[in-house]
């Protein structure tokens, strides 16, 4: 069936392998390279270059990838469709968010919608707000978190408001005040964030044109509450971050503030599957119900 094969194709560029394709879709590797040889034989062209160390996508096959991803996701609207007329409310839905969400709103949305569609999988995509947005363009995702504006490609509902906040350590001489002035941290070691495409911290904080005393790097958004809670310096994180508090770090206000309007996109020309207008309605009216401000 020519689905199962370009399901192979998606999932062999997705893993650059075709070994890791077959474990997730159930097929042994000289299934899944046949059924690639398949649509190749077929379509007369090359899609995958095969090396020992993976598989490598052609320049057909990035032209081709867009129209099959475009065939699946309507291959799986169509059964999400029949399945909703037959009452199971089942199906897949793919959604991509950022950590800040992912770890703490967005596991009680999601619990609640699943236990009403109890049926309905879930796949979670977690990436930065530029990974998102590429996502749905991509096909990849059904719907998305990110931060406003979007580009004109992208359909954007408002979800909620979030903004930058201060954590310090709780036996900082900062604890005791009610904001953290930014012109502290020339003072201070800086623990941030190393984003890798939306620097959205850093761009902020370069505007308030203050140096800080010294930086650390960190590639993990936890790493940087437990190092804070050591004492080995402060940070400018997302507030969503700290509901609920696990660490024993004190938040401050900024005296210069920053928000993030945080909205729920999908691709513009795309109509969304009433999979996923059912669980972004229930995101949309629910989401006051969870936040713990």
């Amino acid at each position: 069936m020519s689905i199962q094969k370009y399901k192979a194709f998606i999932k062999t560029i997705e893993h650059s392998s075709v070994t890791k394709a077959a474990e997730e879709l159930g097929y042994t590797q000289s299934a899944v390279s046949k059924m690639i040889s398949d649509l190749e034989h077929d379509w007369n062209m090359t899609l995958i270059h095969r090396y020992r160390s993976g598989a490598v996508i052609t320049s057909e096959g990035i032209a081709i990838m867009p129209h099959i991803r475009d065939i699946l996701n309507g291959y799986e609207n169509l059964n999400q469709t029949i399945e909703e007329l037959q009452g199971l409310k089942a199906g897949t839905l793919r959604i991509g968010s950022f950590t800040s969400l992912s770890t703490n709103l967005l596991p009680l949305i999601l619990k609640s919608f699943h236990e009403k569609h109890p049926n309905v999988q879930i796949q979670l995509f977690n990436g930065e707000y530029n990974d998102i947005i590429d996502w749905l363009r991509a096909g990849t995702i059904d719907c998305g978190f990110v931060a406003l504006p979007v580009p004109v490609d992208i359909e954007a509902t408002p979800f909620f408001i979030d903004s930058l906040v201060a954590v310090v350590p709780p036996k900082s001489n900062y604890a005791k005040n009610k904001k953290f002035y930014l012109s502290d941290l020339a003072n201070e070691t800086l623990i941030q964030l190393k984003e890798e495409k939306d620097h959205e911290i850093t761009y902020f904080i370069e505007r308030s044109g203050v140096m800080p005393g010294n930086v650390f790097d960190v590639t993990n958004d936890y790493s940087i509450l437990s190092m804070v809670e050591s004492g080995l310096g402060v940070s400018i994180i997302h507030d969503l971050m700290l509901y609920p508090m696990r660490y024993n770090v004190h938040r401050l206000t900024l005296d210069k503030k920053k928000q993030i309007d945080i909205a729920l996109a999908t691709k513009k020309e795309t109509t969304p599957s009433s999979l996923t207008r059912m669980f972004m309605d229930h995101a949309l009216s629910n989401v006051n119900r969870f936040l713990r401000r």
